[in-house]
């Protein structure tokens, strides 16, 4: 008995042990009395995607009290509207001969610098210098930025820029308050910028080569702004700030972690870091590199995190605070900082439809969309030929001449090749048009096609069209391409299908092409759907990352004398296609969405007729483990300005 009794004793103390370690945990696990988070950006150079505003949006519904800052070098010339503020020129037509022509863009004092209208949805907290700011700008044009972002509510923060009077130009800090259960949590945001942001003038002396390209050395800015060391003015600020009683202080500064060699010293971060007590969190820029989180420790031993959110609006810097209230007081238990990488958008632009209308805004268009910073992949869904502009008709009746007399001259370059090339198209599809004309004077054999296709080969532009063959049994042309769209991650594939009609005929008929005289033991066409089902998985052996199919062919019948619309049922049947641009039937098609056999989302797009709008897709990627993953797909037809 005594025996069993030790045992029970023994067992009930372990359970008690058990439990009062359980306890422990679950009070090591008390969720802190306050949390507070801020987003950041650095060196977005005029570049706000839309997977950008999406994320903050949607984090900001999450969490209303969130901040959000910037670390300078938001201002810049990759996109459009950014290059055409800064140049005061608006691309108007690009000639044949390749040259450009430009119109002045009319700037009233009231319109707003153009990244300023982007920023502002994101409702940036605080916003930073960088050395771009100033270098891309002279003082008149300075102050209208720092006017537009004050109109925003997006106060410019940099403590280290005086005017020559000793003024600090902008703001050097601001304090916000977070709303908790338990009352506010103050914090205090600190700027700060580069002193050395002019371009290197290569002088042998370094001393003088970094003096020369000091913010107050700059002719734009001498006599009016200069920089100060941004560690002298932090140790300085931060004691100001601290008259004020922040919980948190975070700096976001427009410098780098160290410097790489004596010519670039202006990257002072880390020596920011451990040198400046008082901060608990630094936001880095500059040098456009991605960091988590590093860790430092200043003068008192306190751990100071170090984030940099990379570039081009290719991922945020998350900063996470977690505190306690002990004695009326914020304390903050733990703090930490991770990247959140930003999905990247891939377009594919398309046209079809054309019958020969090629306008110079239509080329403009395309030419702006190239502008981005991941460049579009541009095709065209078929019909880009017809006698229908007078450039055109022309060149059918010198291909009528020469068919009709039987010449052996060579006919001319196709005046729609000339045009398509300055669209700096990647890709064109051949549809139902390109073998039979719209006016039956200039019926066209293999003789006009063959020419066609050899001209847009000198351009190096593929024609594609998987499912005509010639007699022999061989592909008539491309029937896909891989493209490589390049990204700062790597190359994204795109994998584009061209796919044709294959009634090409025309009347009530529909005759099918190797029914058509002149091409009768010529050319051939197959069915479009079970050629794509063949094709796709042919392509899929490159592993592209993206399959788009291009199909000159309309959405679905709309009787049965117009069977060859086959688009729905391609989209539902046959796997592997991610999205298809429609075309033939000239509609105008935003998204239509269906799912095919496996469950997956196809999209459907057709951009209408005549140039007078184009499709967009743009797939949102991400790289996962090494390989691309589709995280979001959508499309809309834009109408050419």
């Amino acid at each position: 008995m005594k025996i069993k009794f030790a045992i029970i004793t023994s067992m009930i103390f372990l359970i008690v042990s058990l439990v009062a370690c359980q306890s422990t945990k679950n009070i090591e696990k008390k969720a802190p009395d306050a949390e507070v988070k801020i987003l950041a950006t650095a060196d977005l150079h005029s570049i706000m995607t839309d997977s950008l505003v999406s994320y903050v949006k949607e984090e900001r519904a999450k969490n209303e009290n969130l901040l959000m800052v910037d670390a300078g070098d938001f201002f810049g010339t990759q996109s459009k509207e950014m290059w055409e503020w800064t140049s005061g020129k608006k691309l108007v037509n690009i000639k044949t001969s390749g040259r450009a022509e430009y119109e002045d863009i009319i700037k009233r004092s009231t319109d707003e610098v153009p990244i300023v209208k982007d920023m502002a949805p994101l409702k940036y907290d605080a916003v930073v210098f960088g050395d771009n700011e100033f270098v891309s700008n002279d003082k008149q044009n300075l102050d209208k930025l720092v006017s537009d972002f004050k109109n925003n509510d997006m106060p410019l923060v940099s403590a280290n820029i005086y005017e020559q009077s000793g003024k600090n130009y902008v703001q050097p800090y601001i304090m916000k308050n977070v709303k908790t259960n338990k009352g506010n949590v103050k914090v205090g945001i600190l700027g700060l910028t580069i002193k050395e942001v002019g371009e290197s003038p290569g002088l042998e002396d370094f001393e003088k080569d970094r003096k020369a390209r000091e913010l107050g050395e700059q002719a734009e800015y001498k006599g009016k702004l200069y920089a100060n060391d941004l560690v002298e003015d932090a140790k300085k600020w931060v004691k100001v700030m601290q008259k004020e009683n922040p919980d948190i202080i975070v700096a976001v500064v427009h410098s780098g972690e160290e410097p790489k060699t004596t010519r670039n010293a202006g990257n002072r971060i880390k020596e920011l870091a451990t040198t400046v007590d008082g901060i608990d969190a630094i936001v880095a820029g500059h040098t456009h590199e991605r960091i988590d989180e590093h860790t430092y420790k200043n003068k008192s031993d306190e751990e100071v995190i170090v984030t940099q959110p990379g570039s081009h609006a290719d991922s945020v810097s998350q900063i996470n605070f977690k505190l306690n209230k002990k004695d009326d007081k914020w304390q903050i238990e733990e703090k930490s900082s991770k990247l959140k990488v930003i999905d990247k958008e891939v377009s594919i632009v398309a046209t079809a439809d054309l019958h020969s209308h090629f306008s110079d805004k239509l080329t403009v268009s395309l030419v702006n969309e190239r502008s981005n910073p991941i460049e579009p992949v541009v095709v065209d869904a078929g019909d880009f030929l017809d006698p229908q502009t007078g450039e055109m008709t022309q060149w059918y009746k010198e291909w009528k001449n020469i068919r009709d007399n039987n010449a052996g001259k060579t006919i001319s370059r196709c005046p729609m090749v000339k045009s398509m090339n300055q669209g700096m198209y990647d890709a064109v599809v051949l549809g139902n048009h390109e073998f039979v004309s719209e006016k039956d004077e200039f019926w066209s054999d293999e003789r006009l096609l063959d020419a066609v296709i050899e001209d847009f080969g000198q351009i190096t532009i593929p024609v594609l069209s998987a499912n005509i063959y010639r007699q022999s049994g061989e592909n008539y042309v491309n029937p896909y391409i891989i493209k490589d769209v390049e990204t700062n991650e790597g190359n994204i594939k795109v994998g584009v299908l061209g796919l044709t009609i294959k009634e090409v005929g025309k009347g009530l008929k529909n005759v099918n092409l190797q029914e058509q005289f002149q091409y009768k033991d010529k050319l051939y066409a197959n069915d479009l759907v079970e050629e794509a089902k063949k094709w796709v998985k042919v392509m899929e052996k490159e592993k592209p990352d993206i399959i788009v199919a291009v199909v000159h062919s309309g959405e679905e019948p709309k009787n049965p004398k117009h069977p060859g619309n086959r688009v729905k049922e391609l989209a539902t049947t046959v796997d592997g296609i991610d999205a298809i641009v429609a075309s033939h039937t000239h509609e105008k098609i935003d998204e239509h969405d269906y799912k095919n056999k496996a469950g997956d989302k196809v999209i459907v797009t057709q951009p209408g007729e005549h140039g007078k709008y184009y499709s967009k897709i743009t797939f949102k990627v991400n790289k996962e483990k090494g390989s691309w993953v589709i995280n979001d797909k959508s499309s809309k037809t834009v109408a050419v300005e």
